[in-house]
């Protein structure tokens, strides 16, 4: 019997989705720098389905660039983005990366058991704000500007920080901000 190398697909084979998991909520806090930087702070619960994967997968769009993902305790995890490994004991970045792509891969401390609950912090920093040709501005990927499971449905809750001079539209119910801004944005 021929073993197959890891990840490669075989003719007719679906591509291995990840784990089974629901999405049971995101938190997400985003700050729109002056120069249209996004920096944002992630939290992703969800409860495993099955048992024994170490590995789970989301989306963001690779030009936010992942500096730290740790668990529900604050351990900092191992993770892959555009084909390098970061995170604690990972060599230093460098050599040839892969393309880039809109999947994250977080490795675990332990394997995933079903029906527990997970949760999951990141922090990301890139430029996906571009200027529209009516002046306004908008998102280049409106789908991965957060790290998420795509076309997955939970309950978001959405904090955005961003200069005065501008006003920002997103769906939902507005609800009463919980900080004070810094002078010169708005919450």
């Amino acid at each position: 019997m021929r073993s197959a190398r890891l990840g490669a697909r075989q003719p007719g084979a679906t591509p291995y989705p990840g784990p089974d998991l629901r999405v049971l909520g995101y938190h997400v806090r985003t700050r729109i720098g002056p120069g249209l930087g996004l920096h944002g702070r992630a939290a992703v619960r969800f409860r495993a389905r099955l048992s024994g994967d170490r590995v789970v997968t989301f989306s963001l769009d690779p030009r936010l660039a992942l500096s730290r993902v740790t668990n529900a305790a604050g351990q900092p995890l191992l993770f892959i983005q555009n084909g390098v490994l970061r995170g604690p004991g990972a060599a230093a970045a460098g050599g040839e990366r892969s393309a880039a792509e809109p999947v994250v891969a977080v490795i675990l401390k332990r394997p995933l058991a079903a029906g527990q609950i997970y949760t999951l912090h990141f922090r990301y920093a890139g430029h996906i704000i571009v200027a529209t040709f009516t002046g306004l501005y908008g998102l280049e990927n409106r789908m991965d500007w957060y790290p998420n499971r795509t076309m997955q449905p939970a309950p978001h809750d959405l904090t955005f920080i961003y200069p005065a001079g501008l006003t920002l539209l997103a769906t939902g119910r507005r609800a009463p901000a919980a900080d004070t801004p810094p002078p010169g944005e708005r919450i």
